[in-house]
Formats: C-alpha cells, sequence, structure tokens
C-alpha cells in the first residue's frame, strides 16, 4: 500500500478514514480563504468577468464536492 505522507500507521480502516476526512476539511477551509479573499474581490472589482463567474462555479463544485467528503460517516 501507498503510503500517505502524514497518515498514522494505523490499519484500522476507520482511523484512516477519519484521517483522510480530516485532510479534507483542512483543503475545504482552504478553497474557502481563497474564495473569499482572491475571487469576491475581483468579482467586486469586475462584477461581470466571465473568468471571475467561471472559477467561482468551478471552486463552488469543489467545495461541494469536499464538504461532502469530509462528513463523518452517516452524517446529512
Amino acid at each position: 500500500m501507498h503510503r500517505v505522507v502524514g497518515a498514522q500507521d494505523s490499519v484500522d480502516p476507520a482511523e484512516l478514514e477519519n484521517w483522510e476526512r480530516a485532510w479534507i476539511s483542512e483543503r475545504l477551509t482552504q478553497f474557502r480563504r481563497m474564495l473569499t479573499s482572491t475571487l469576491g474581490p475581483h468579482l467586486q472589482l469586475f462584477p461581470h468577468s466571465t473568468w471571475a463567474e467561471y472559477l467561482t462555479a468551478r471552486i463552488r463544485t469543489i467545495e461541494s464536492n469536499l464538504e461532502m467528503a469530509s462528513r463523518p460517516r452517516g452524517a446529512g
């Protein structure tokens, strides 16, 4: 099995899944910061920017997927 940098040495699938969800949650926070600190100001300056609207839509899709993946199993 390929070792994930920073992953625990556990072979317990539940522990590994918890580590993966925490990692994904960190990436979700990074995406959200990028949206508010970079694309938000761009859209304020150029409200009809096709590029910023396109990028925002794509990142929102990724954000939604990361949010679903970061939730504990069975969470709505």
